[in-house]
């Protein structure tokens, strides 16, 4: 697994968009370059969604949108953020809806619609699952999986 590298301020955007939907659950990407053993993250986006109070999905449409913003930047998704209504925990349907699908990436899941998570408590409040071997997302600590540079 590479470690991800963010700025606080992509955390900030992340948290500022994800809190924008206070009912309905919301996905960010965070979009970066590989550097050997590292992927620096370069920016948080927003990619056409559907929702609803316990569910996300990027439609085909979004997913040829994202690929085509990717492409000529070079660069990759470094992990996927989600909301969740309640506690958060990576469920049957985050398991099925993931983008991220190769061994190794991430998923993180923000409890409560990140309606009382801040910058500050971001990295305390989000649960980081990776996905492994087996195609199963498992709990890491966010302290193996990304660094926030201040």
């Amino acid at each position: 697994m590479s470690t991800i590298e963010i700025s606080a301020e992509i955390v900030r955007e992340t948290v500022d968009l994800l809190r924008a939907s206070p009912t309905k659950e919301r996905v960010v990407l965070w979009l970066g370059q590989r550097e050997g053993g590292l992927v620096r993250v370069h920016e948080v986006h927003l990619p056409i969604q559907e929702t609803e109070a316990d569910y996300f999905r990027i439609p085909p449409d979004g997913m040829s949108a994202l690929f085509a913003y990717l492409r000529p930047r070079r660069w990759m998704i470094a992990a996927q953020v989600h909301t969740h209504p309640g506690t958060a925990f990576h469920s049957e349907a985050d398991d099925r809806w993931a983008i991220v699908r190769h061994e190794g990436s991430l998923s993180l899941v923000v409890p409560w619609f990140c309606q009382s998570t801040t910058e500050a408590t971001f990295v305390r409040d989000a649960l980081v699952y990776q996905l492994d071997a087996s195609d199963r997302f498992v709990s890491v600590p966010s302290s193996v999986a990304y660094t926030v540079l201040t």
